[in-house]
């Protein structure tokens, strides 16, 4: 199984880094991030694992950190190990392009440059809004994974409540 264009989970197995690191079992390893309007979420995702239809991969490893904390990269580096996945890839997103830069500046040398999805056109859905193009990354990479979940022909609510409460429908047709 191939990563999709977007990680997103509801499930976290673990964010405690004293656990040895997974890179043994990664083959399709995503670090997904999202840039919050004032914390920055980091997950490690593992796309080869057997994943049933309607159902987002396990984070085998997350934490975030305020904007104003270090960005949690030598943590992140004992979750995959000295010998990064070839097919290792990062995903960052985030309300605030300031700091998707720092986080982008702070990547360890060697590693993947990461895939900054800051578009509402990389999406694979129409995005039924007034001004599509101001809709924010985050809110549209909730709506793929509701996406994922959702019955066909049945639409979804997603109700978010981080800095702001944000309410969106994906329609039953996916759009």
């Amino acid at each position: 199984m191939n990563p999709p264009n977007f990680a997103s989970s509801l499930r976290i197995l673990s964010s405690h880094s004293d656990r040895p690191p997974v890179s043994d079992t990664l083959h399709n390893a995503v670090i997904a991030i999202d840039v919050g309007n004032s914390r920055t979420k980091f997950g490690l995702f593992d796309f080869q694992a057997t994943v049933a239809d309607g159902e987002l991969p396990y984070c085998l490893r997350g934490t975030a950190v305020s904007h104003e904390e270090e960005q949690p990269w030598t943590h992140i580096r004992d979750w995959v190990g000295d010998e990064l996945s070839p097919g290792l890839q990062i995903l960052i997103a985030g309300t605030r392009p300031e700091m998707v830069e720092r986080v982008i500046a702070g990547k360890p040398e060697g590693w993947p440059e990461p895939t900054v999805i800051d578009s509402s056109y990389a999406f694979p859905f129409p995005i039924r809004v007034d001004e599509p193009r101001k809709a924010g990354a985050d809110r549209l990479l909730t709506a793929v994974a509701a996406n994922a979940l959702r019955s066909d022909g049945r639409p979804a609510i997603i109700v978010d409540s981080g800095t702001a409460t944000t309410i969106d429908l994906v329609s039953s047709d996916g759009g």
